[in-house]
């Protein structure tokens, strides 16, 4: 059978079933556990599908259907993904003309953990996928694995007041002497949190956390940890260099070039904020056909488990939902209140920004929307690394757009359908 022929089969008369939702667990470890041990046995694993699919970069002609060679057997498979067409393509597009050295945007579902869009861009390459290597300084994107310690840890919430001095986006020893709740600002958590205030995050790792529950938690949001997918993602890192309070200061706040973050991994760290602490299982794939249409692999959603608790979650919803309305997005959002598509959702998010080890601007968001009244959420991930002397297409916009593009067609189907049903 040839390719063409295949994929007209599939596309007249095959209906992919939908997702089934996964269920929390209460550990994320021995969640992982009860996945791996209820899964059906399937003709392919995902370790093997991965190797088939590698980590080259799905281009336009790969949104729906792959075609993918086992190089032991030389046996076909024909890949059916969980891509959106259209964001697929608006990604690819968009990324192709962003003027910068490297970029990448990662879409998903955080309730079934399905990838909506993944699409990367470098400068000079065309085969490796930008949205799963671990290549990107986290900045400030780590301070949800840090509020998060902090609240499920200490019972803090979003109004604990705290206090620093020096200036928000600065990290000096002299300031990290006082202690949480002395300093000349006072400010919440929650405002420490959208505008990005890194004496206070550096204070609350140093003083409030440790060394012990800042690596804790960084493990519970999959930092050191493999990432279950059907394509290679490269680890996130996260070292401790040092016990100093310095050392944990820079860690806390993301003021630092070792903690490394790919841009699927970030995606993900919203999904848990989005999905009350609890994580999905991401998956580009629905379904692996062979060429006498077998199915040799399928996937099912899962919760690889509850990485913090719903009160936690829900604090930390607040928190995001602060940087786009008073935080470092406000600016990018500011007609999020009169616009058509923005403002029927409920949006959050987390920028980060610092320069890398080449002295390229390294600028990331990653957020939510949620449509009011609605279970369609949606997660966004973008990272940019610009050119060392000109700034190109900003991640906040890179995500504002790519949330626009994916809701207006959906929001105005709504309104359609309940204008037909009056």
């Amino acid at each position: 059978m040839t390719l063409g022929l295949f994929l007209l089969f599939f596309l007249v008369g095959f209906q992919a079933p939908g997702p089934r939702p996964g269920r929390a667990a209460n550990s994320a470890l021995a969640q992982e556990d009860e996945v791996r041990a209820q899964e059906p046995p399937q003709e392919l694993s995902r370790e093997r599908l991965a190797s088939m699919i590698g980590r080259h970069a799905l281009g336009p002609g790969e949104v729906r259907f792959l075609r993918v060679v086992d190089e032991k057997s030389g046996r076909p498979y024909f890949v059916y993904t969980s891509l959106d067409a259209d964001l697929q393509g608006w990604a690819l597009e968009t990324l192709s003309h962003a003027n910068v050295h490297a970029a990448a945007v990662v879409a998903l579902n955080p309730t079934d953990g399905r990838i909506l869009a993944m699409a990367g861009h470098e400068e000079g390459k065309t085969t490796a996928n930008m949205a799963l290597a671990s290549a990107f300084p986290a900045a400030s994107v780590f301070k949800i694995v840090t509020a998060a310690a902090a609240m499920e840890t200490t019972h803090m919430t979003g109004n604990t007041s705290l206090a620093y001095d020096g200036r928000p986006h600065t990290l000096y020893k002299q300031h990290l002497r006082a202690g949480l709740f002395s300093g000349r600002n006072l400010v919440s958590l929650k405002e420490s949190f959208a505008k990005s205030i890194n004496v206070v995050f550096g204070k609350l790792g140093a003083q409030a956390l440790g060394p012990r529950v800042l690596e804790e938690f960084a493990r519970r949001f999959y930092f050191n940890r493999p990432i279950r997918f059907e394509m290679p993602v490269e680890p996130s890192d996260f070292f401790l260099l040092g016990k100093d309070t310095y050392s944990l200061a820079e860690l806390a706040s993301g003021y630092n070039r070792t903690t490394l973050l790919s841009p699927l991994h970030g995606a993900l760290l919203a999904a848990i904020v989005a999905n009350d602490g609890v994580l999905m299982e991401p998956s580009v794939v629905r379904e692996v056909y062979n060429e006498d249409r077998e199915v040799c692999y399928r996937h099912q959603p899962a919760a690889l488990g509850r990485v913090v608790s719903s009160r936690t979650a829900g604090e930390m919803k607040d928190l995001m939902e602060a940087t786009v309305s008073e935080g470092t997005a406000r600016a990018t959002f500011r007609d999020r209140l009169r616009h058509p598509v923005l403002s029927k959702l409920c949006l959050g998010g987390k920028s980060g920004s610092i320069n890398d080890d080449e002295g390229r601007r390294v600028d990331w968001f990653v957020g939510f929307a949620e449509p009011e009244g609605s279970s369609d959420r949606l997660v966004m991930a973008a990272v940019v690394v610009h050119h060392r002397q000109t700034l190109g297409l900003r991640a906040l916009k890179i995500v504002r757009e790519g949330v626009i593009h994916y809701y207006e067609p959906r929001l105005s189907n709504a309104y359609a359908s309940r204008g037909k049903g009056r």
